[in-house]
């Protein structure tokens, strides 16, 4: 199967993904009678037994996949990163008063923002800036003291294009907590370095609509007495994970997407070593046209899931979007920070996808190229 078949285009977005033709495939076949129930997964009641097979396959596939050992419980949520920046320091902070954040974009800058309310003493032990080279890079991670409650992250950020290679390392005392959501599923995760991870579905693995945690079980503890019922993790645990009417379309694809990526992948090695060839022909093409493409990112942070960069200091972001719009390419529009375009990778991407993408980059550097040197000799005359 491929996009001309269904006469569809390239989507890029990097905020929610485009999902892959296989399983959209099933999405359509189920869409009047899902999983032999009689009923579309839009009508689902959401104890119905055939849906909660599918959801325990689905963490099955998950679990497999990623390589998540036991010791974790995973749960679906809803909303997104917007609820979890408060449900973290709620159910985390505990009898400690003291908090550790990374800021390496805007999600963290969210959190941070966020955690201010609950937390006492927040520290902010490393941040991102923009060096001598104009490209953005982070400050050294300071020591994380057993005061902290946790340390938070943000593995990739999107808007800004900047992912941890190496996840921050574990500190005595201190609980890790990773926003996973711009990265999960196209990348390994050391879990013996995390204890809580949440994944905003939309970016890599779903659609809009629930927030995926994982969390050691033994961490699950009475969290803030003004918690909120629907942000307590114990309450999680005592409905096992069923606190209200669950939003079952969204987990119904989250599901899909967990059983594809199993089945065409195995693990997420293999296809993180895939992915990251795909990236890194792209930078390729980006840094051989440096004068034309900007890099947003220094090299030793760059995301392979969403490439950031300008257009002649963005000033001809525009007109890129419209010839991409043209030659059947959408979603480059990076609306956290507009002054740059992005191109956004995950399991949709594919060998020919990311010939197309290579090949517009080209194109429309030569042809602006071109009109340079015409513009040059009629200023000559």
């Amino acid at each position: 199967m491929n996009n001309s078949q269904y006469k569809r285009v390239l989507n890029l977005n990097g905020d929610q993904c485009s999902l892959p033709l296989e399983v959209l495939q099933i999405i359509k076949e189920e869409w009047y009678n899902a999983q032999g129930t009689g009923v579309s997964m839009l009508e689902m009641f959401n104890k119905n037994p055939k849906f909660l097979s599918l959801m325990s396959k689905g963490e099955q596939a998950l679990r497999k996949y990623m390589r998540i050992p036991n010791e974790f419980k995973i749960y679906t949520m809803v909303g997104g990163q917007a609820v979890q920046v408060a449900a973290v320091p709620l159910n985390l902070l505990g009898k400690k008063e003291s908090a550790a954040y990374v800021m390496n974009g805007y999600w963290s800058q969210r959190a941070i923002d966020e955690a201010r309310k609950y937390v006492p003493h927040l520290n902010i032990v490393s941040q991102i800036y923009k060096n001598e080279h104009g490209k953005i890079t982070l400050q050294g991670l300071q020591n994380i003291e057993e005061q902290n409650a946790y340390l938070y992250y943000v593995s990739a950020d999107p808007s800004e294009g900047f992912q941890f290679k190496q996840q921050p390392k574990r500190s005595p005392g201190v609980i890790m907590v990773g926003d996973l959501s711009g990265d999960f599923s196209t990348r390994n995760i050391l879990w013996q370095d995390l204890d809580v991870a949440f994944i905003a579905s939309e970016y890599q693995c779903g659609i809009a609509g629930s927030v995926v945690l994982i969390i050691r079980e033994n961490l699950i503890q009475n969290p803030h007495p003004q918690c909120p019922y629907m942000l307590d993790y114990n309450v999680l645990k005592q409905t096992d994970g069923v606190p209200n009417t669950v939003p079952v379309f969204p987990m119904y694809v989250n599901c899909l997407m967990y059983q594809f990526a199993e089945q065409k992948y195995q693990n997420v090695d293999s296809f993180e070593k895939i992915l990251g060839g795909f990236s890194e022909k792209i930078y390729e093409v980006l840094e051989s046209y440096g004068g034309i493409y900007q890099i947003l990112v220094e090299k030793e942070f760059r995301s392979n899931c969403q490439i950031v960069f300008g257009v002649i200091g963005g000033k001809n972001n525009d007109e890129f979007i419209q010839k991409g719009q043209d030659k059947g390419i959408v979603g480059l529009f990076n609306k956290l920070n507009s002054q740059y375009l992005r191109i956004g990778l995950g399991l949709q991407s594919s060998q020919e996808n990311v010939e197309q993408i290579l090949g517009f980059l080209r194109e429309f550097a030569q042809d602006y190229q071109i009109r340079e040197v015409q513009n040059q000799n009629n200023q000559n005359i």
